[in-house]
């Protein structure tokens, strides 16, 4: 059986180290419009990494796939069905973390513009 890698989690992962978005809501003031920045720029990082790791796993689906089909032995098979599980599991995580990242900006740049 081909051995295929997937990234690290702790590496790759679409949360990071970013702040949540509360954290930035300060009163009005200069800090206050560079913390909405702050806010901004994180939630769209997360959101660009969340995005990266969810082409990242389809591609390596699309790959695992390809590679079943020229698989004959029962053992083989549901061994690459389980990293399709495993990668489709962390994919489902990534666009959660997405669908979360994809509010959080919406609400920084509302929070900026009022």
């Amino acid at each position: 059986m081909t051995d295929i890698r997937i990234r690290n989690d702790d590496e790759y992962s679409p949360v990071g180290d970013c702040e949540p978005y509360d954290k930035y809501v300060d009163d009005k003031g200069t800090d206050a419009i560079n913390k909405d920045v702050d806010a901004i720029d994180q939630a769209l990082e997360t959101f660009g990494k969340s995005s990266e790791n969810i082409g990242y796993a389809n591609g390596t689906i699309g790959e695992i796939y390809e590679r079943l089909d020229g698989v004959t032995n029962p053992d083989d098979r549901d061994a690459f069905n389980s990293q399709i599980q495993r990668i489709s599991d962390k994919r489902d995580g990534a666009k959660n973390i997405r669908d979360q990242a994809r509010e959080d900006v919406k609400r920084a740049f509302e929070h900026y513009y009022s």
